[in-house]
């Protein structure tokens, strides 16, 4: 699947919506506190959030860190072009 966000989009986020099963999440790197990342919710359970990035050949995602804790997502993204 090709990047939904491109090099150069420029991205909103917003905290008042929790992201739902296809919505791109910002989400605060579990292994690197400094970092955000937006990656595409996969599932859900609770207080755990499971997601991938578009492209699989090249993301790190819950593949590689495991599910990321609820309070680790920091809101539902829009990418304008």
């Amino acid at each position: 699947m090709a990047p939904s966000v491109s090099e150069g989009d420029v991205m909103f986020a917003s905290s008042l919506f929790r992201p739902g099963r296809g919505d791109i999440a910002i989400v605060r790197d579990p292994t690197d506190s400094e970092r955000l990342l937006h990656k595409r919710v996969k599932r859900i359970e609770r207080e755990w959030y499971c997601v991938e990035g578009d492209n699989r050949e090249q993301s790190r995602d819950s593949r590689q860190f495991g599910p990321v804790p609820r309070h680790l997502v920091l809101g539902r993204a829009w990418a304008m072009a």
